[in-house]
């Protein structure tokens, strides 16, 4: 191949099925008694799992009459879980993920904006939605209805799922994804994966676009999809006792995750196809994977075009990218007035084809502004991404970052702009900023603010927590004097960004030391500094011992490495209550567990 405009176009299909239902319904015909969903306790065939989802469907019609309604799940990830989705797809109307950690008052918004007739739980303290539900956890509660496949009209233009991503504003939008977008992803990802008799997990978070990928990638091909535990992440052991006893074969991952959980590992030997998305893929952790003999994958996708766009195969001899486009897509990298770049040139990536969704649920402004119509082939709708990328001469391409101030970390999106406006409107402050900042390679949001009278971080984050999911959390707080100014007399954000601490002028940064520590605030300092390579200039030792583990960056993944250095290095093993990354409410929390073993500490 050897283009010469920033355009290419995936490899034209046509299929026979129209919808998902097609699809599954085509599997249980011809792989009835193959294993269709798996966990720790149950093994559930194509057949058996039909007649379940065709009784719950038909228990869904009997309760929310009509088609293409919304409907809500809310529930923990399992098979009941992949039942539900099924069952609201095959009864002809839409399915919503909530995720369960998400602040009520979230919740609330997204229910009233994408109109949700009902929610299917298997947690009764979902009435505090203030919606109609159905506990499904009850198999009796449906039994009685009928269990051959429905006659329900669902058309490939008909929306099949809404996913909630946040944008450039900041609020959350509710992407709706046509069953054609997904029938056309699952046979891309047949045609590249080969999933028929695989094994698949099902790893992402139900409310992250992987999971479609994951879950329709395998019952829709003739795959068994595997329900890990809960703490399947929460050490390395557990998640590959877990891949060795059910012998997996493919995995997704966003690169964080792939770091903790193959990087150090040794090779497991079924698992073969091992993909990274959702975030930057760097060339150490490519080329480590690909040494240990895995068949390593970098994939590339917005919620907005159906999960997937882009895809690669990644060598050692070869930098990354991500790719080429799936069957049916089309790639175009513009200038700024909207024109057709050459290759090789620095321009926003927008995405055409079936792919791309219908729009964003009740939000006709955005959708206007993100789904257009261009030029080079005005009956498509494209997706503007809002990414710079560069294609090369043989079409493939590479995402060099965003176009405006959204941004990911760990694979999610993270508007910066609605943070800041949010610790705006707590009382006293009076400015504020936020801003991304490297430590030791690592992502870290920073909230800079200058306040009006004194204000303890902790009372900061509690109020963003009633906002904002805690990845969105800042994971330091630092008041300044003033803000720095650049040229225009506008806030210097690159300066924020790249300054040594020192330079800020942040209140009392110059008088703390690692001396004014006490004993026992000293001991968890030098564990997280050996565990997080924390430099003690980016660290106010004052907020680090009062506040939240999310302050220091600990997610689930980073706590079950702090809970492995501590238990190696100081010869003690915690509870198992305590193995969750909720257990202790801060800093000082965790310290007084350590304290409580008494045992001698060497830091």
């Amino acid at each position: 191949m050897n283009i010469k405009k920033s355009l290419i176009m995936g490899k034209s299909m046509q299929y026979n099925e129209k919808n998902i239902i097609d699809m599954f319904e085509k599997c249980v015909y011809e792989f009835g008694n193959r294993i269709a969903l798996s966990d720790d306790n149950i093994n559930i065939t194509y057949a058996q799992v039909n007649l379940d989802i065709n009784k719950l469907a038909r228990y869904i019609i009997h309760n929310c009459c009509g088609k293409q309604n919304v409907i809500g799940i809310y529930m923990s990830k399992s098979i009941k879980y992949i039942i539900s989705i099924m069952a609201i797809i095959k009864s002809g109307n839409v399915y919503l993920p909530i995720a369960q950690e998400l602040p009520e008052k979230r919740i609330n918004e997204m229910c009233a904006e994408a109109g949700i007739k009902m929610v299917l739980t298997d947690n009764n303290e979902i009435s505090l939605l203030n919606i109609n539900f159905l506990d499904v956890s009850n198999d009796g509660v449906f039994d009685n209805f009928d269990d051959n496949n429905l006659q329900v009209e669902v058309k490939e233009e008909d929306i099949a799922y809404i996913l909630y991503t946040s944008g450039t504003t900041g609020r959350p939008k509710g992407v709706m994804i046509k069953h054609i977008g997904i029938v056309n992803l699952i046979h891309w990802f047949n045609d590249l994966y080969h999933v028929e008799n695989k094994k698949v997990l099902l790893l992402s978070n139900m409310g992250f676009d992987p999971s479609i990928e994951e879950l329709f990638g395998a019952i829709l091909t003739g795959g068994t999809l595997y329900i890990p535990p809960a703490n399947i992440l929460m050490h390395n052991n557990i998640f590959k006792d877990f891949i060795n006893k059910n012998q997996i074969n493919i995995i997704q991952f966003v690169p964080s995750v792939m770091y903790r959980l193959l990087e150090n590992i040794e090779r497991m030997d079924s698992l073969d196809i091992v993909i990274s998305g959702g975030d930057h893929l760097d060339e150490k952790l490519k080329d480590a994977i690909i040494k240990k003999g895995y068949h390593l994958y970098n994939h590339y996708g917005p919620t907005e075009v159906s999960v997937d766009a882009l895809a690669s195969e990644c060598f050692l001899s070869h930098p990354v990218t991500v790719g080429f486009p799936v069957h049916n897509l089309i790639i175009a990298i513009l200038d700024e007035g909207g024109q057709l770049l050459p290759i090789n040139s620095v321009g926003e990536m927008y995405i055409g084809g079936i792919g791309v969704a219908k729009g964003y649920i009740n939000n006709e402004k955005q959708t206007n502004e993100s789904f257009v119509k261009l030029s080079l082939s005005s009956d498509t709708t494209f997706y503007r991404t809002r990414d710079y990328a560069v294609m090369d001469e043989n079409g493939a391409v590479r995402i060099l970052g965003r176009a405006d101030n959204q941004i990911k970390i760990r694979g999610k999106r993270i508007e910066l702009y609605e943070i800041s406006k949010e610790i705006r409107n707590i009382e006293c402050i009076k400015e504020c900023e936020v801003v991304v900042r490297q430590i030791n390679g690592n992502d870290k949001i920073f909230a800079f603010y200058i306040a009006e009278k004194f204000i303890d971080s902790k009372k900061i984050i509690e109020y963003l927590s009633g906002l904002f999911p805690m990845y969105m959390i800042p994971n330091f707080f630092y008041e300044l004097d003033a803000m720095p100014i650049n040229i225009n007399c506008k806030i210097d954000v690159e300066f924020l960004k790249n300054a040594n601490l020192n330079m800020l002028g942040i209140k009392n940064l110059d008088n703390i030391t690692i001396q004014s520590i006490q004993r026992s605030d000293e001991i968890l300092f030098n564990i997280c500094k050996k565990v997080y390579n924390l430099v003690t200039c980016d660290i106010d030792i004052n907020t680090f011992y009062h506040s939240t583990l999310n302050a220091i960056g600990v997610d689930s993944l980073s706590y079950m490495k702090l809970i492995i250095d501590i238990e190696s290095n100081f010869g003690f093993e915690f509870e198992a209550v305590a193995l969750s990354n909720d257990y202790f409410l801060d800093i000082e929390s965790l310290c007084k567990y350590i304290l409580e073993k008494n045992i001698p500490y060497e830091v």
